[in-house]
């Protein structure tokens, strides 16, 4: 008997995730109680929104994303407190059908800034993000809105509640 092995791979379909990124917003001054937003599709066509328990998705990754039918776990973070699953070689849509946001939502400004929520919300579609120099970019799925996932792990389907 050779050593035990601590190595293994976790797969998904995409079909079955909802696409989301992570933006990282900077300011000038200390205007933000959050500044990575999780940016989630709830539906096609429409600009991401904040990830919602309350209503599932109705969209999926497709094509535009860059990935195959089946995709590579890189990892798992836990973003103000939701769990995010980042796809290994995602990529941020360039089709219109599904338009970027920033992140930029009237819930992540400060108490003192009440007043300017509208303005900041405007910029949500206006500011296009990008996908920095180094690391590996947050594009995955937000795992939330869903009592189950479903993983490939070392090719055995497994399911997985996220609560």
């Amino acid at each position: 008997q050779g050593p035990l092995s601590t190595t293994c791979t976790l797969e998904v379909n995409p079909r079955n995730f909802v696409p989301a990124y992570v933006t990282r917003l900077e300011t000038k001054t200390d205007v933000l109680g959050r500044n990575h937003p999780i940016n989630v599709y709830h539906r096609k066509n429409e600009p991401p929104q904040q990830p919602r328990a309350d209503e599932p998705s109705t969209v999926r990754f497709d094509g535009c994303w860059g990935l195959s039918s089946r995709a590579s776990v890189h990892g798992f973070v836990q973003v103000q407190g939701t769990w995010f699953m980042v796809l290994q070689g995602a990529k941020l849509p360039r089709d219109p059908s599904w338009p970027l946001g920033a992140g930029m939502y009237p819930t992540h400004l400060t108490p003192e800034l009440h007043h300017h929520r509208s303005k900041w919300t405007s910029f949500h579609t206006l500011v296009t993000p990008r996908i920095p120099d180094s690391g590996v970019p947050l594009i995955g799925s937000a795992l939330v809105g869903f009592p189950t996932y479903q993983f490939l792990l070392n090719g055995r389907e497994i399911s997985v509640r996220c609560d």
